[in-house]
């Protein structure tokens, strides 16, 4: 069976030379090859384990996102709730129909090839999506259409919610949430769709721009969310600082 230690070194060694020069660091407290883009925006790519089928194969996937300074917390464990694997980045990219699997599994024959195709795969799905995220305009339409969960509940300043109060965002999902069903019809059929429709309306509409805007109509509230922005700013720029990123 593949160690754990044997997978992550395979892993970190296939594709050093390639984050090296798109200017990522390897931060080995996290185990996550990260970039802060100097302003507002941190990426970060990572080697997730999971079982296998076989007794003697081991399961992995990668994933990683992109999150702004003003998210509740830095810390690893933070992040690696918030990121997304690469078949969830372009399943919401593509509308549920990619060549993606949903996890790589390998054994010790064949471990460097499979690690090789899941690296590749990643360059041209997720790496290459938070890649385009380069500044508060970007990373805004990345939240609208990819990573949805981590702007939700902006009256409870969860996850990365804020960003939508100190961005004045007002996109009111509505589009996201056709597109979501179009997509899904397409893959599953019309009868699905109407089983979650309710769902994803709930879970898109109301609870990202409905529950943003109940912010931004409410000076009070609005008052605490950006104290509480420039609160989480200051102590993320302080992780950033403490793991050689700025």
């Amino acid at each position: 069976m593949v160690r754990k230690i044997l997978l992550e070194r395979i892993f970190y060694d296939s594709c050093a030379e390639f984050f090296r020069e798109h200017n990522y660091i390897y931060v080995k407290k996290y185990d996550m090859y990260m970039k802060f883009d100097g302003s507002c925006i941190l990426k970060y790519i990572f080697l997730e384990k999971l079982s296998g089928i076989l007794k003697n194969e081991v399961g992995f996937a990668l994933s990683g996102n992109a999150i702004s300074i003003y998210a509740q917390s830095f810390e690893k464990n933070e992040l690696a709730i918030c990121a997304l694997r690469n078949k969830q980045y372009v399943d919401s990219l593509e509308g549920y129909l990619n060549r993606y699997p949903h996890k790589y599994t390998c054994n010790e024959a064949n471990v460097n090839n499979v690690m090789k195709e899941a690296v590749e795969d990643a360059k041209q799905g997720i790496f290459k999506g938070i890649e385009n995220v380069n500044n508060i305009e970007d990373y805004l339409e990345y939240c609208h259409k990819i990573n949805t969960s981590q702007i939700r509940l902006a009256t409870k300043f969860i996850c990365d919610s804020l960003v939508t109060i100190v961005s004045d965002d007002h996109y009111d999902m509505t589009d996201t949430f056709n597109e979501i069903l179009d997509n899904i019809e397409k893959a599953y059929g019309k009868s699905y769709v109407n089983t979650v429709s309710k769902a994803y309306y709930e879970g898109l509409v109301e609870s990202i721009s409905g529950e943003r805007d109940k912010v931004l109509n409410n000076p009070e509230l609005y008052a605490c969310a950006m104290k509480e922005a420039e609160r989480r700013k200051t102590a993320n720029l302080e992780i950033l600082k403490q793991n050689g990123l700025l």
